[in-house]
């Protein structure tokens, strides 16, 4: 059916309209305020297409979901599955950002864990995982021609004797021994030299000696998986000529520092995931720190007078009693400003002593009391946010931002401007190495697409890092259609309410742009607009009125743009300039 058929919509102002609207276009609702727009758009067509897909679902499922009541319409053909995008921010959580809710920074997170490279902080090197293969081939492109020991530590514990070590290493077909203090062998059938060995030791069995040569390639390749195998996946090859012996491991260890790090995996990179999150923030990028500047909101104000504000609750009368008690005792003066009162008196009467619960710590008391909610709504009054000191606001655990792709941490990256993050993107494939470039670049091709989808509506001000409950409703609304278009969505009716206010005119060319890209792409749109730009690249109009409220519900035009623009009502006459009419034609 290419036709949405509305008959009899009598839905709060309609008045038992029908309409015959075309799908897989765009189609513009206009008129002026409280005509009913919004009781078409939204109460009708995008709700009974909820319903309708409601109605699909198992009953089972149905009993967890909230009933949606069938609009007043008599008759309601040709609807698709609706997607609505309303002109307002719903989101009020801090987990949010303009990264997670345009799944940008989750193709982030990939691109990561795929191809950064670890950093050590302490010298500077690149960490990885060794493999028979990578330290074989560094052996050879250093220390080719000279000859090598490949070795292993056992795994030791206080219970293993010597005798235990020895019948376990002959058992595996080892047998000799090296100490890497004194650089002397040992032969494990040899009993002089078992006579005093020590399982305590620095001692390392030797897995083989063999010449670096291409001729033996194949040799110190099973040389090096068999001690990683048996070492725990760490090894030391001892090189002739070399005083220390060459550390490897296969997992990620900076042998020059002796620290590790985690692998990176896409975790590692969410704030919203424990594994990845800031232990102290727990990955919100701030902590909630109680401010003097809201405990004493004046500091003109006596003890007397109420200068320590929690106290001046009248619950805690109780309080207010003991404090006196203790200015008495300690010879506080309870008339002095707090501005002027000692530094040692201001110390005592915040942080207390042996006798006297000082002010922080009967607020860090009442915490334990935080399931209560007047109690977490008192504790709320007297704090304020400030930057993790941990994190500096990353909101990830270090480790996450020792890793670097072409010189950038994630989290630097997600401070960057839309912008700024395209162009970042434009050249990353040639800064990095031919294999990681192939591993990530349709991840890339997937970040560029959507970033070119924002910039497309104006958005290329932002950050990943934006908390969403920070943005505009407009702002809000054109962050989806960017994902909407990112979804690859076909045959759906989205349902937008105003997505240009607050943009300007070149910026409107560009949500156009977008929207007409959602319509090529076999979806129809239903847009309650006002603006020229909309209106004049509709390619169907339907204006509601002739007023607002009970005077509105009737439709006084639908039809294409050109026959629009004769008609004699308020909005074509708006519309009717010599730019718009162009574009009709």
């Amino acid at each position: 059916m290419k036709r949405i058929i509305i008959k009899g919509a009598r839905q709060h102002n309609l008045k038992n309209i029908d309409l015959d609207l075309p799908r897989n276009k765009l189609v513009v609702v206009s008129g002026v305020s409280g005509s009913g727009k919004s009781s078409l758009v939204f109460d009708t067509l995008y709700q009974e297409s909820r319903r309708r897909f409601l109605e699909t679902l198992p009953t089972y499922v149905l009993q967890f979901m909230e009933r949606i009541p069938r609009p007043d319409v008599e008759q309601l053909s040709g609807l698709s599955p609706a997607v609505a995008v309303e002109q307002r921010n719903p989101v009020n959580t801090s987990r949010s950002t303009v990264g997670t809710i345009t799944e940008i920074y989750d193709y982030l997170r990939l691109i990561y864990a795929r191809a950064g490279v670890t950093s050590c902080p302490g010298c500077g090197r690149k960490v990885r995982p060794d493999s028979p293969e990578t330290v074989s081939q560094e052996l050879f492109a250093s220390h080719e021609h000279c000859r090598a020991i490949v070795t292993f530590q056992p795994a030791l514990s206080d219970k293993i004797t010597a005798e235990t070590l020895r019948e376990s290493l002959l058992a595996l077909g080892f047998i000799r021994l090296i100490s890497l203090a004194d650089g002397k062998t040992l032969r494990l059938n040899d009993q002089n030299d078992i006579a005093g060995l020590d399982p305590s030791a620095p001692l390392h069995v030797v897995v083989d000696r063999v010449k670096i040569e291409p001729r033996n390639r194949s040799r110190l390749a099973e040389s090096l998986a068999v001690a990683f195998s048996h070492g725990e996946s760490f090894l030391r090859v001892l090189i002739e000529g070399l005083d220390e012996p060459l550390l490897f491991s296969q997992q990620y260890h900076c042998a020059s520092c002796d620290s590790y790090f985690p692998e990176p995996t896409p975790n590692l990179f969410s704030f919203n995931n424990p594994y990845g999150a800031c232990a102290t923030c727990r990955g919100f990028g701030n902590l909630l720190d109680y401010d003097l500047r809201l405990i004493v909101p004046d500091e003109g104000r006596t003890l007397a007078g109420g200068a320590l504000d929690p106290w001046t609750k009248p619950r805690y009368e109780g309080r207010r009693s003991k404090l006196r008690t203790f200015c008495s005792e300690r010879e506080i003066d309870m008339q002095t400003p707090w501005r002027e009162l000692p530094e040692h008196a201001r110390s005592l009467l915040l942080g207390g002593d042996s006798w006297f619960e000082g002010l922080l710590p009967f607020l860090h008391h009442l915490e334990r009391k935080k399931y209560k909610q007047y109690i977490r709504f008192f504790l709320r009054r007297y704090q304020s946010e400030r930057t993790c000191p941990d994190c500096r606001g990353s909101r990830l655990r270090s480790q996450a931002n020792q890793v670097l792709l072409a010189g950038e941490t994630i989290s630097s990256v997600a401070e960057m401007s839309i912008e700024r993050l395209r162009e970042h993107f434009g050249g990353l494939d040639r800064k990095l190495t031919p294999k990681r470039a192939e591993a990530v670049s349709e991840l890339i091709d997937e970040i560029s697409s959507r970033l070119d989808f924002m910039l497309e509506v104006g958005l290329g001000y932002l950050t990943l890092s934006r908390l969403t409950r920070t943005l505009s409703g407009g702002e809000y609304q054109r962050i989806m259609l960017t994902r909407l278009l990112g979804s690859g969505l076909t045959d759906t009716l989205f349902v937008l309410d105003e997505p240009t206010i607050g943009l300007h005119q070149r910026d409107t060319r560009q949500l156009v742009s977008v929207l007409r890209n959602l319509v090529s792409r076999g979806n129809s749109l239903l847009v309650v607009e006002h603006d020229r730009e909309v209106i004049g690249s509709a390619d169907h109009v339907v204006e509601l009125g002739p007023a607002s409220g009970e005077q509105g519900g009737r439709v006084l035009f639908s039809g294409q743009v050109k026959k629009f623009l004769t008609t004699k009502s308020a909005t074509a006459g708006y519309l009717a300039n010599p730019e718009i009419e162009k574009k009709a034609k």
